[in-house]
């Protein structure tokens, strides 16, 4: 027999951007109406008739931004991010072909490999929505004067930037907004993250387990993990069963976790412990992380946050486990040749993604 399944997809609403725009540019202006009245009933309750479709716009540009800094802190990269793709009421919709997580943490990488030009980029996420947020208002316009768009357009980038640093911020387990201050921490950071092909999401994770700016703390072992954080073959190429395989016969310092190694890494002046994860960063960047470091333990005692919340408040931003594409495909695979195990083990990983889980075997690489 032929084996099958079913993937159904629940969502509050599948209005995307792209209808409105279809009922616009077809000339169907008063069915444009009808249905921007229902959204508006169904989905955003508003009450204030004097200036309701401006109320409307000013919401969706809203969601919008803190959408997309959402994925930015995430380190998600959609795939195909055209007005048929974003839901009005700002979740994430249609992932593309493929979606991607960051791995290596570089800024230009797209998820789509058609996409040859970057147009939908990492980096260019922010830019993307906002021009289609631009694209819904347009064929707002038979309801809206555009004099009138301006004031909710305007909204865009500012919200942006508030809900991508309080994103950061959760990350690196602050809660004081700063500023100038947070924008050079946060941006520094990425420098060297990129500049040094630094793995973005193991990184967090395991940042999450020295936050308290002085001795790391314990962290549950690999080897207790169902599904692992990051699938850094997905940087290569490499298939995780065969990164597996490799692990076995790898040198014991290279199958160290990367907190235990921070102590030990080569080229530290002798007798100078370097700070925790410096070997992440290759050697050049020592010095600009130890800097970097310095400044994070300082604003991290300034906050008088006990430790333990502020770790379950980064390890709630930093999960362990991301959904890969690489991560499903294994999963498909094994399940079509009769092995339904490691779907358990990772409906078990997406429930609870911060927390350690039984590996399940090649299903992942554990980088964390």
């Amino acid at each position: 027999y032929m084996g099958a399944a079913l993937l159904v997809r629940v969502a509050p609403s599948w209005l995307r951007f792209g209808t409105f725009e279809l009922l616009f540019y077809s000339g169907q202006h008063d069915l444009l109406r009808q249905l921007v009245n229902y959204t508006i009933k169904q989905h955003f309750g508003m009450e204030d008739q004097h200036r309701i479709y401006a109320s409307f716009l000013e919401r969706v540009t809203v969601q919008s931004a803190h959408l997309v800094a959402s994925w930015m802190a995430a380190g998600f990269i959609h795939g195909t991010l055209n007005t048929d793709n974003m839901s009005i009421l700002g979740f994430t919709l249609d992932l593309g072909a493929p979606y991607a997580f960051l791995t290596i943490y570089d800024p230009a990488q797209v998820a789509n490999p058609e996409d040859d030009r970057g147009r939908y980029s990492f980096q260019r996420q922010p830019e993307a929505v906002e021009w289609n947020v631009a694209r819904l208002a347009v064929a707002l316009s038979p309801l809206l004067p555009l004099e009138r768009m301006q004031e909710p357009l305007s909204r865009y980038w500012p919200e942006y930037h508030l809900a991508y640093a309080a994103a950061m911020r959760r990350k690196l387990g602050l809660r004081q907004e700063r500023g100038a201050e947070d924008r050079e921490l946060i941006s520094s950071l990425l420098r060297m993250l990129s500049g040094g092909r630094v793995d973005y999401q193991a990184f967090f994770h395991n940042l999450c387990f020295h936050s308290s700016g002085g001795a790391s703390v314990s962290r549950p072992s690999a080897e207790e993990s169902d599904v692992a954080s990051v699938d850094t073959a997905q940087a290569d190429g490499a298939d995780p069963a065969d990164r597996a395989d490799q692990a076995d016969g790898a040198d014991q310092a290279d199958r160290a976790d990367p907190a235990d190694r921070a102590d030990q890494a080569d080229g530290a002046p002798s007798g100078i412990q370097p700070p925790p994860l410096s070997d992440m960063f290759p050697t050049d960047l020592w010095d600009d992380w130890a800097a970097w470091w310095e400044r994070y333990r300082r604003r991290v005692a300034s906050e008088w946050l006990a430790d333990a919340a502020r770790r379950m408040d980064m390890l709630c931003a930093n999960p362990r486990f991301v959904l890969t594409p690489r991560v499903l495909e294994e999963v498909v695979r094994r399940a079509v040749q009769g092995e339904l195990a490691p779907i358990m083990g990772l409906a078990r990983a997406v429930a609870t993604p911060s927390e350690p889980h039984l590996i399940v075997d090649s299903l992942a690489h554990v980088n964390v």
